[in-house]
């Protein structure tokens, strides 16, 4: 049986500040800022609002995002080590746990938002005529 690191265990924590389960590099405030604006900028065209929520803001280990789909539903997200969960009916809000966990912003907006599958398909249509295009002209 092997021993779990832990904090209260201090001949067995060998993790280091910053690390997590085995080793995995965890991010700090300015970390899951910085996360939070890549997932924006990559989803951004393809919801009504993404944004940081200043109201619940950033810790250690988590972020809260407000999200508004396509459909114009209200949502709060919550992006940590795990992925991203819709943990809120509404912005500013932690009123639902439990929720199913997605990997990648396509993963939830693709469960959540018709509108966003429309939009995705449509922008991946798009991309490909325009590559068959520049082919062609070769």
């Amino acid at each position: 049986m092997s021993e779990v690191n832990t904090p209260n265990n201090p001949s067995t924590n060998t993790s280091t500040p910053g690390t997590g389960f085995q080793g995995e590099r965890l991010l700090d405030e300015k970390g899951w800022r910085e996360e939070a604006e890549g997932v924006i900028k990559e989803i951004g065209e393809f919801v009504k609002e993404f944004n940081v929520s200043e109201v619940l803001g950033v810790t250690a280990s988590e972020i809260h995002l407000n999200l508004v789909t396509l459909e114009g539903e209200k949502l709060t997200v919550r992006l940590n080590e795990r992925g991203f969960a819709v943990v809120g009916g509404g912005h500013d809000s932690v009123d639902r746990e439990g929720e199913r966990i997605y990997e990648t912003p396509h993963s939830l907006l693709d469960n959540i938002s018709p509108g966003y599958r429309q939009a995705w398909g449509t922008s991946l249509s798009d991309q490909l005529t325009k590559l068959a295009k520049e082919r062609e002209e070769l």
